[in-house]
Formats: structure tokens, C-alpha cells, sequence
């Protein structure tokens, strides 16, 4: 039910100075955030534009125990909560971290970095989520909620300019009556990249154009219809990496050091002799490569009063094409580019009924999901310019090798699910919930080599054939039926210490559907194709508490995670591999707010995570490892102060910082995959003027610091990969509404 805030009634205090408690639908109703037994975050429309956050991926910056990269190996995002996420970069992989825009499950990780403008509120919900939401939110939930169309005439436009010649321009046009009232929203922004290109282009730049239309219909008093049509493109150039030399000593990968000849090209050189002069977010790369997304969504939300009940209808249908090509290398010399070229789309349909009485509250559903997508990917490489590579293989100097494979993969899914909360007692409420899914998958997979000599293929993908064809056949032609059905759960209990208390406890299960590799090897064995389900046993308490008359919020959880064939990823050389382990987990999260006084807000949070997969290959044996992009501490504090300066006039300065500690940007954590731990501090000052305009500046990592934010072990072919964050950008906005 996407209904306004003013449908849930508001505690009987005073907000002028007391921490505001958001509306959320964490349980599929409107509540108050404060009142909801899950470990949550929620910001307001007016939060998020005063954090200046512009896309998905900007959210980790206000979200405790959230980590997101924008673009990491192809056009996928990825996030990552306690620790949770799939950080494959196959457009076909569901991640772990379900996105929901409008009520609408995205499945596709192309489209979870949209653009945010125009919302009511964003929710991430921390911790498995299946029961309401599915069997793809075994790590957590992330939600968007637009503002609806209301009755009258209203307007509003932001237009906004900054560094690396940064232009932005949003706004929308609400008009219509009680009846009949339609909201249109638009965004538009272009940047040049930051990693500076000495050779060209830079790289790293976007332009985003994306737009959403609303229809509210209310044909009579019970019943009340919406239709939506939205969508993002998203043109520029693929991200940046940095290229490091690379060798293994004692098997273990690490930087190659300036004055070591690894591979008698020179001292501190790659395999073709090369070593980036530059330092900072500076390289010098023939390639800036190329990257294209392109989704479109069109959905029905009917909501249907019967009696006491709700029947809440969602039908979608959601297009995405991905093209993507880099210049994997980050060189001047041509040595490795690649590419993918994807098409997808779903379907969905989410039937439910909801409803509640004095002491009942209960949600039963039916859900329908089918996505089918058709995927193209290629990894064009040149052997170094001397013969005898590492592995012993020699071949002519400079002979290419391009490996190619196209796949597709038809996912369909059904689910039955209900939840029901019950007050024992005026202190006391249990709630139970339960979802059984089947999914059928359908996989066709076929990978070959071209190459200009024999043994290149052999040489650069790791296959066996010799011969002196020039195509070398991989794995396939070969088609997967599989299927699988599995029940996930939740049990909670809640206790109302007053009405400004909460503690709960639950116990849930979460299942994530299983899925395919897709190989990047000509040895690839079909038999480690499949992936299987994982299975979340969570067990979590916690408390929300409100004190000094609302003052200060303190909200503190704990939680620890029993995976069985936990999905993690692994990256070994140019393969990538969705491997099953069995793991565990425990952490720590605490969130505060504050108002001392009317015009001052200090927030601070922390969150601990300590996680470790069991069983990971690495050398000879076995190791347990940390899962990638997981830190193991991340701190958050912000201060914000108004100031009445006259009449009409309200001027703001917001203080926020971040800290991240080290992570492992693979499955194996060795050396040359570790990011140092990093602080970024974000200024903004907000001037609201009586004419119902604004004028805001922001400055973003106002320090400048380099943040990394990916990394690829790539040292079989002598070199690795770092990609960073976004340097310092300052930018000024200016904006009415009316």
C-alpha cells in the first residue's frame, strides 16, 4: 500500500524539538520505524537531498552496515549489508540485497543504481527479509518510495552545477483533483569522469536521463488505483581501474615492488613491460571503453477496501540492456579488453490480502515472477611480446586470443506466503511468518576461442586444445533444467517497555534461489555450472528507545548469521565463480539522534560485522576468509544546526564523516586485493529564502581522500586492478517550489 504519511497517527508529542519517527511498510503496512521489531533505516525525501545523494550507491553514506559499488567489472551495482552480497558482476545474478521501487521487486543488478529524485522515503532493512519479500532478500531490503500525485497544482525544479563539469536539472509537475491526479518527475545530469586520461578521454563519466510518470485514480471511496511508467538511461564511459604490477611469492599474490624484475621486462614492469609513471586517480589508457544502460518499468498498484480487509494488487513488466567494454589492462599497450552486450526483462505479479483488528494483524500473498534474459560476454587478450609465458606454453609473440560466450537464462518463480501478528498482551505481541517458493530455471551455455596462433587460447584461457584450428571450442553447447522448492520463516517477539520502548527477538530463515556461473575459462568443468541455494539461519535482538521527551533515539541490535551453502563469490585470475560454502556471522549496530536544543541535530552509528566462509581453496589447502567488500567496523556521525537569520530566511550547515575499515575485494584475501581503511567527511549549506526558493552548496570527500572501492587479482597475467570512489566535488545547487 503506497499511502501518505498522514494515514498513520502521529504520537501525541510536540516534533518541534523532538527526533521525528518516519512512516515505513517494513512489514507491508504503514507503520512508525520506531514501533517495527526489525533493524531498519529510513530517510525522508528532505534527508536525502540534504545529503546531496544522487544514486543508490550514495546511500551507504547515511546507512549503517551498507557498502555499495557503483559499476564494478560490468554495468552491474552492487551492495553488501552485514557483510551479505553477491558481488558477481554477471548481469544474470539476483543478488542477495533486494531492490524494491513502487512496490515493484528489481531484479536486475544493471538497474539497483538508479537514480534517486523525487522520493518520499528510501528503507533498508537489515538482516533476511524473505517471508514478505521474497527468496533474493537473505541479506537485507532496500526500498523506494516515490512522492504520489496529490490534489491541486504543484510544481517544483533544481537545477545544479559543480565540479568536472557537473549539470543537473529535476523536478516534477503535480496537477489533478481528489478523483484523478497525475504526477510527472524528471532528472537529468552529466559529469566528466575522474581518473584523468593522459592519453584521452577520461574516464568514469556518465550522463543519466530518467523520468516517471504517476496516475492516482480513485474510482470510489474503497478502491484506489496507480500506474507508474519509469525508467533511467545511462551513457559514458565503464569505470576506472588502475593498473599495479603483480607476482606471486610463496603463492601468495602481492604487489610487484619497483625494483624487482619478475618478468625480465625490467624492473617493477608487468608481463609486457609496463608500469603506470602516474600517482593518484591518473593513468594512461588507449581504451576510456563504454558503458549503456538502458531500463524501462510500467506497473499497476490497485489497492481494494473489502470490510476489514485490504487486497492489494501489483502487476510489472520492466525491460534492461546492458552494453559494456573496458580496457581491462588500464594501459597504453594493448594487452586485455573486455566486453558484454545483455538483454533482459521480467514479470511479476504480487496478489495480497491484508488486514487487522483489535488485536490481529495478518498479510497473505501470492507471488509470480518470471525474468528472461539473453547475455553475450568476450575477453579479447594478446600473449606478452616474448615467448614463454609463466605457465611454460610458448606462442608466437603477440598472438591474440578472443574468448566468447553467450548464454541465456529463463527464471521462473511462484511463492505462497502469510504473516500474522498477534498482541498477547498490551505489552507483549508474537509474530509469525512463513513463505514456500519453487523456482524453474532453464540455462543454455555455449564459450569458444578465436585465435591467431595455436596454443594462444590454450595459453590465455587455460584450455587443452593445441591444435592449429582457429577456433577453439570451450564448454557446450549445452542446455540446464533445474528446479528447486524451499520454505524460509520468521519468529519474533516483541516487548512494549512504554510507549517510547521496544525490545524484540526473532529467529528466521532465509533462502536465496540458486543459479549458474557463467565461465570465463575454455576448461571450465559443467559440473561446477550450478549453484546451489543458500540458507540463512538468523538470530537477532534488539531495542528502540526514545528518550528525554523524544530528544534522543537509541537503537541498538545484534545478530548472529548460520549460513548452509552460502552463495560467495570468487575470483580466480579473469574467472569468476559463484562457489557454495557454508559460513558464520556476528556484528553489532547502534544508531543515535539527537536534538539537544530546536535547531541542532547530531546523529552517530556504528557497525561491527565479523564473517567468515568456511572452507575457501586457496594454494594447496583450505582457509575460512572474509566474503568480499565486507568491513569489519564502519562508523557514521553527522551535526546539523539552523539558524533563523530573519523573516522567511532559515540558513543550514551539515557536518557528515564516515569510516571504513579494511576490506578484502575477493573471496581469497590475500595482499594485493586488501583496500586500506579511509575516512570521508561531506559538507552542505542549505539557504531557504520567504519566495519559496532555495540555494545549496555541497561539498562530497571535501578532503580529497582516495577511497578504493573494488579490486580484480588478476596476477596470472601480471598486473591487477584497483578502482577508487569519486575524488572531491563540489557543486551548487539552486532550486523553487510552488
Amino acid at each position: 500500500m503506497q499511502a501518505s504519511a498522514t494515514s498513520v497517527a502521529k504520537p501525541p508529542v510536540d516534533a518541534s524539538a523532538t527526533v521525528s519517527d518516519i512512516v515505513v511498510t517494513a512489514n507491508r503496512r504503514e507503520e512508525f520505524a520506531q514501533r517495527v521489531g526489525v533493524s531498519l533505516t529510513a530517510a525522508t525525501g528532505a534527508a536525502i537531498a540534504q545529503h546531496n545523494i544522487q544514486s543508490a550507491e550514495d546511500l551507504q553514506r547515511i546507512i549503517p552496515g551498507l557498502n555499495a559499488t557503483a559499476e564494478t567489472g560490468t554495468g552491474v551495482d552492487t551492495f553488501v549489508i552485514r557483510g551479505v552480497g553477491n558481488t558477481d558482476f554477471n548481469d544474470h545474478e539476483e543478488q542477495p540485497i533486494a531492490t524494491y521501487q513502487d512496490g515493484v521487486y528489481v531484479p536486475f543488478g544493471t538497474a539497483a543504481g538508479l537514480p534517486l529524485f523525487d522520493l518520499q522515503r528510501v528503507e533498508v532493512l537489515r538482516g533476511p527479509q524473505g517471508t514478505l519479500f521474497g527468496r533474493n532478500a537473505t541479506g537485507g531490503l532496500i526500498q523506494y518510495v516515490s512522492n504520489l500525485p496529490t490534489a491541486g497544482e504543484s510544481a517544483g525544479l533544481e537545477a545544479a552545477y559543480g565540479s568536472r563539469n557537473l549539470y543537473r536539472l529535476q523536478g516534477f509537475l503535480d496537477d489533478g483533483g481528489d478523483a484523478l491526479a497525475d504526477r510527472l518527475s524528471f532528472y537529468y545530469q552529466s559529469q566528466d569522469g575522474y581518473l584523468v586520461n593522459t592519453e584521452g578521454r577520461a574516464r568514469g563519466d556518465k550522463t543519466v536521463y530518467s523520468l516517471r510518470d504517476q496516475l492516482l485514480w480513485r474510482p470510489n471511496n474503497g478502491t484506489t488505483v496507480t500506474l507508474r511508467a519509469q525508467g533511467f538511461y545511462q551513457v559514458g564511459t565503464s569505470p576506472g581501474y588502475i593498473s599495479t604490477p603483480a607476482y606471486t611469492v610463496n603463492g601468495v599474490d602481492q604487489n610487484l615492488p619497483a625494483n624487482v624484475d619478475a618478468y625480465g621486462t625490467g624492473p617493477g614492469n608487468d608481463l609486457f613491460g609496463y608500469r603506470n609513471p602516474y600517482t593518484g586517480l591518473k593513468v594512461a589508457l588507449n581504451d576510456p571503453g563504454k558503458l549503456d544502460k538502458d531500463y524501462k518499468s510500467i506497473s499497476a498498484t490497485v489497492d481494494r477496501r473489502l470490510g476489514d480487509a485490504t487486497l492489494t494488487s501489483i502487476s510489472s513488466f520492466a525491460t534492461v540492456h546492458d552494453f559494456y567494454r573496458e580496457d581491462t589492462d588500464s594501459t597504453p599497450i594493448y594487452e586485455e579488453e573486455a566486453g558484454l552486450d545483455s538483454r533482459s526483462y521480467d514479470l511479476q505479479q504480487d496478489l495480497r490480502v491484508s488486514g487487522a483488528s483489535n488485536r490481529f494483524r495478518y498479510t497473505a500473498g501470492l507471488f509470480y515472477l518470471y525474468i528472461d534474459g539473453r547475455y553475450s560476454l568476450y575477453i579479447d587478450a594478446l600473449t606478452p611480446t616474448f615467448d614463454g609465458l609463466p605457465s611454460g606454453t610458448a606462442v608466437p609473440a603477440g598472438s591474440d586470443g578472443n574468448l566468447s560466450n553467450h548464454y541465456d537464462l529463463r527464471t521462473q518463480s511462484e511463492a505462497l506466503y502469510g504473516q500474522a501478528e498477534y498482541d498477547l498482551s498490551d505489552k507483549w505481541t508474537i509474530i509469525l511468518g512463513a513463505r514456500y517458493t519453487w523456482d524453474q530455471l532453464r540455462y543454455n551455455f555455449y564459450d569458444f576461442c578465436l585465435q591467431t596462433a595455436p596454443g594462444t587460447c590454450a595459453a590465455l584461457y587455460g584450455g587443452t586444445d593445441d591444435s592449429a584450428s582457429s577456433i577453439v571450442t570451450g564448454l557446450g553447447p549445452l542446455s540446464i533444467n533445474d528446479s528447486y522448492g524451499d520454505w524460509s520463516g520468521k519468529t519474533e517477539l516483541n516487548y512494549k517497555v512504554d510507549r517510547d520502548a521496544l525490545i524484540y527477538a526473532s529467529i528466521s530463515k532465509g533462502v536465496k534461489g540458486g543459479g549458474f556461473t557463467a565461465p570465463q575459462s575454455l576448461n571450465f568443468p559443467a559440473s561446477s555450472l550450478e549453484f546451489r541455494p543458500e540458507t540463512l539461519y538468523a538470530f537477532e535482538i534488539g531495542e528502540k528507545a526514545q528518550f528525554l521527551n523524544r530528544r534522543l533515539t537509541f537503537n541498538l541490535s545484534t545478530y548472529y548469521y548460520d549460513y548452509l551453502n552460502n552463495q560467495a563469490y570468487l575470483f580466480v585470475a579473469n574467472q569468476t565463480e559463484v562457489v557454495n560454502k557454508d559460513a558464520n556471522a556476528a556484528g553489532l549496530e547502534a544508531e543515535l539522534t539527537a536534538v539537544p536544543i530546536r535547531t541542532v541535530t547530531a546523529t552517530a552509528s556504528a557497525a561491527y560485522n565479523y564473517f567468515e566462509i568456511h572452507g575457501v581453496p586457496v594454494g594447496d589447502g583450505y582457509a575460512n576468509e572474509r566474503p568480499n567488500n565486507a568491513p569489519r567496523l564502519q562508523l557514521q556521525w553527522g551535526l546539523s544546526k539552523s539558524f533563523d537569520l530573519r523573516e522567511g530566511y532559515t540558513f543550514t550547515l551539515n557536518y557528515y564523516g564516515r569510516y571504513i575499515s579494511a576490506v578484502y575485494y575477493n573471496l581469497i584475501d590475500v595482499p594485493i586485493v586488501r583496500a586500506s581503511p579511509y575516512s570521508i567527511t561531506d559538507f552542505t549549506a542549505h539557504l531557504d529564502l520567504p519566495s519559496r526558493w532555495y540555494v545549496q552548496g555541497n561539498i562530497n570527500n571535501a578532503f580529497n581522500r582516495l577511497n578504493q572501492v573494488g579490486a580484480f587479482d588478476t596476477t596470472v597475467y601480471g598486473f591487477t586492478l584497483r578502482q577508487f570512489g569519486e575524488p572531491r566535488t563540489i557543486s551548487l545547487s539552486v532550486g523553487t517550489k510552488f
